[in-house]
């Protein structure tokens, strides 16, 4: 999205107050705070994220500076299988009905010029930098949010979900992919899974038009490749990454039976994953 279409949906994310530009970037009209313009980037937050010291999750790190490479590996390789199409029907609709959207924890994806980029960390797509919890958006301001694999990252889901509900549209629509059963797996942290019933929890304010499991294959498929890389590394950590990454290459193709399997009645019991499109109440 162009800068100058950007700066009119930003607030001050401290006290939510217009902001003024400068030289550099923006400052908050009332707290007097300043964030600044980096490399394109409005950048509303400098704490850096903290890894957890898991080699796997250091080396998706560091594979994740060439997004090519990472996407093939998550879309491919990665054990976890969840169809697209309600994905690109949405972003479809973004983008012939002139409509603005937020991709909340984009990481390395970019779907759309029509859909802003949010990230905690700095990958290359990323066009705002910021702190979930304190969104630096206007009240009302999105027809659509994307939150994909975003709410096991964070300490506290209801204060993510409740920033969201505040800057979508009201009958704007969340389209959110939240994980039952995974392993552990830190970007930057790893805190919750999900159950379909635990996630409606989750939504005060919205009316829930889907939620449904998915992935029945991918969450044995995962849950197995760990266990395998435990037992044939014979406790041996630079091993285990070894063993690790070789039955996810040699394994990955099973996944693919959730393109069937997904659409049985009994999923949610041992889903991978709970995709939920909630619409923000009139």
């Amino acid at each position: 999205m162009h800068i100058n279409l950007l700066r009119n949906l930003l607030v001050c994310p401290a006290c939510r107050s217009n902001l003024s530009t400068h030289a550099n970037g923006l400052n908050c009209n009332h707290c007097l705070a300043v964030y600044q313009f980096v490399d394109g980037k409005v950048i509303f937050t400098t704490t850096p994220a903290k890894n957890e010291h898991n080699s796997l999750d250091q080396l998706k790190s560091k594979i994740k500076k060439f997004p090519t490479i990472y996407k093939f590996l998550s879309e491919v390789v990665a054990p976890v299988y969840v169809s697209k199409k309600r994905l690109k029907i949405f972003i479809s609709e973004i983008d012939k009905n002139n409509l603005v959207g937020l991709n909340l924890g984009s990481g390395i994806t970019n779907y759309s010029q029509k859909i802003i980029n949010f990230d905690l960390q700095d990958f290359k797509n990323v066009e705002v930098i910021g702190d979930l919890f304190q969104l630096p958006f206007r009240d009302c301001t999105f027809d659509y949010i994307f939150n994909l694999y975003v709410l096991e990252h964070v300490p506290d889901p209801k204060l993510a979900v409740e920033e969201i509900h505040r800057v979508l549209k009201p009958g704007g629509i969340g389209y959110f992919l939240i994980p039952f059963i995974q392993g552990f797996h830190a970007a930057p942290n790893d805190y919750f899974r999900f159950t379909s019933k635990g996630v409606e929890s989750y939504f005060q304010g919205f009316d829930i038009i889907k939620n449904r499991g998915l992935g029945p294959t991918s969450a044995m498929l995962w849950i197995l490749q760990e266990w395998l890389a435990i037992v044939l590394s014979f406790n041996s950590q630079k091993l285990h990454l070894v063993m690790h990454t070789l039955i996810v290459c040699i394994s990955f193709p099973l996944k693919y039976l959730d393109v069937i399997l997904s659409k049985f009645f009994s999923v949610n019991n041992i889903a991978s994953v709970n995709e939920v499109i909630a619409r923000k109440s009139l």
